[in-house]
């Protein structure tokens, strides 16, 4: 009976983990969905699906498909988030790289702004407007 109760507590235990783990801060994965959920928690957001963001970014919009811009004003901070989308993983993970060099050499570490990867997306911004737009 004791087996029983540990091989249960174990498997809850393991359950949780998962979904923690799938509840990861990343935005939503679908654009309109990410600015949907933006627009609910009052920042000002929009998609972009011509890639013209992309090449404002510095980005080869060849393997973009979808640009999410997002902000909203603080007091007198604005929360903000970009998050690019990318045609396939191996699109994403080509520009990983430069993106993230280029943001966080812009970034002051304690500014509470993060640059992520996540699949096909890319996101940056205000931890606030990140949670914002899941």
């Amino acid at each position: 009976m004791k087996k029983m109760i540990k091989l249960i507590a174990l498997a809850l235990v393991l359950t949780l983990s998962v979904v923690m783990l799938a509840s990861c801060n990343a935005p939503n994965s679908n654009p309109e969905k990410a600015v949907a959920a933006l627009e609910k928690n009052g920042y000002t957001a929009g998609h972009d699906e011509s890639s013209i963001s992309a090449l404002f970014a510095g980005i080869d919009p060849k393997d973009v498909t979808d640009v999410v811009t997002a902000y909203k004003r603080v007091g007198i901070n604005i929360d903000s988030i970009t998050i690019i989308y990318f045609e396939d993983t191996d699109a994403a993970k080509d520009a990983w790289e430069e993106i993230k060099k280029e943001i966080e050499d812009e970034i002051d570490e304690d500014s509470g702004y993060v640059v992520e990867k996540s699949g096909k997306m890319i996101w940056f911004g205000t931890e606030d407007a990140v949670k914002a737009a899941k």
